[in-house]
Parts: C-alpha cells; structure tokens; sequence
C-alpha cells in the first residue's frame, strides 16, 4: 500500500489532498502497518466526500425538475410560457441563421446590390436551446439507465 496514488481524481480537490495526505503518512509513519491504516482512513474521506458532492448535486438536479414541472404546470401565461417563448426565439433564430439569412442575403445581392443581412451569434443561442432540449449527456445516461423509459 506504499505506492499507492489517486491519479484519477487528482484534479478534484479530494484527489489532490489525498495525493497530498498519502505522501506526508509515508514520509510521517515508520510503521508499514500503521501507515497503511491512516492510508485508508484518508481514501475513505475521499470517497465520502466524492459521495457527499454527488448527493448535493443529486438534490439540486431534483428541486430543479420541481421547480421546473411546477412552472409547466402553472394556469399563468407569464409562468407557463416562458420556456415555450424562449424555445420559439431559439426556433426562430436556428431558422434564420441557417436558411433566412443566406437567402436573404441572397435576394438583396442579387436584385438591389444591398449589403448581405447580418448574421446571428449563434453561439450564445445554441447554448441556450441546447441546454433547454436536454440534449445533454446526463439524458443519455438516465435513458442507458431506465431512469427515462424508452420513447419519452
């Protein structure tokens, strides 16, 4: 148990305190025995520690889909059609940057010698529909999971 290491999770504050710990107990503790003891103590801190982070995020991840299903839930329009109204500039935005705007650029060159029309920054928009769709890793896990049943 000497050489032992948590290179995987040495860029998570655990892993590099406990990379830190385990090098002072074999500088520290003579004892092979004794060493070996501290040593798991030490990874078994980390590893409540990795498990106390993943909860919380756990927690936060499930008041946020209450939050959320309460929201779609609600009888008033300013509540209820906020993600809708957001979905539909983003529908909106997607549509023109990629056919609106190149025909109308198009059209203006071609008949009027006008300047192109302007482009989007799509990158600030695709954030937002992206992450509004779920199109994300964690809905893939939940579906290889069955935590989302297959065609929903």
């Amino acid at each position: 148990m000497a050489d032992v290491n948590i290179d995987a999770g040495s860029a998570t504050p655990w892993g590099a305190a406990a990379n830190f710990a385990l090098g002072l107990i074999d500088r520290l503790i003579p004892d092979k025995a004794e060493a070996d003891k501290q040593k798991l103590a030490v990874l078994g801190l980390v590893q409540n520690g990795q498990l106390a982070a993943i909860q919380a995020a756990a927690a936060v991840d499930q008041a946020q889909a209450a939050t959320n299903t309460a929201q779609a839930q609600s009888r008033s329009f300013w509540t209820s059609g906020a993600r809708p109204a957001i979905l539909w500039i983003c529908a909106l935005a997607l549509a023109y940057d990629t056919m609106g705007q190149p025909l109308l650029s198009w059209v203006m060159g071609a008949l009027k010698h006008w300047p192109p029309a302007p482009p989007l920054d799509m990158g600030s928009v695709m954030t937002l529909l992206v992450g509004m769709l779920g199109l994300s890793t964690q809905r893939t896990i939940e579906r290889i999971n069955g935590v989302i049943p297959p065609g929903k």
